[in-house]
């Protein structure tokens, strides 16, 4: 690890830092905030959205998670598509 300073500095004892680590990242996937997920009977996962852009009707897609950062989670599955509506659990 190296520490580098925006000033210098005559002496360091003690200091709070933060550190951010990565452990992977993925790009070009659809995600959804993590508390759209619904845990299903099976076992599974799923996310409520709209059927369409111009229908108000609700449906239940299922899902695989994927990686989870900041408050969203990646997302597959045959029904998921960009630019749907998903809904969050309250």
């Amino acid at each position: 690890m190296t520490i580098a300073l925006e000033h210098r500095v005559a002496h360091l004892d003690e200091a709070p830092v933060s550190v951010e680590l990565v452990k992977g990242v993925r790009r070009n996937v659809l995600t959804v905030p993590a508390t759209a997920l619904i845990a299903t009977a099976g076992g599974g996962y799923a996310v409520e959205a709209l059927a369409s852009a111009t229908n108000d009707r609700r449906v239940t897609v299922p899902v695989t998670p994927g990686m989870f950062a900041g408050g969203f989670v990646q997302v597959e599955g045959a029904g998921v598509r960009e630019g749907m509506t998903v809904i969050e659990s309250q």
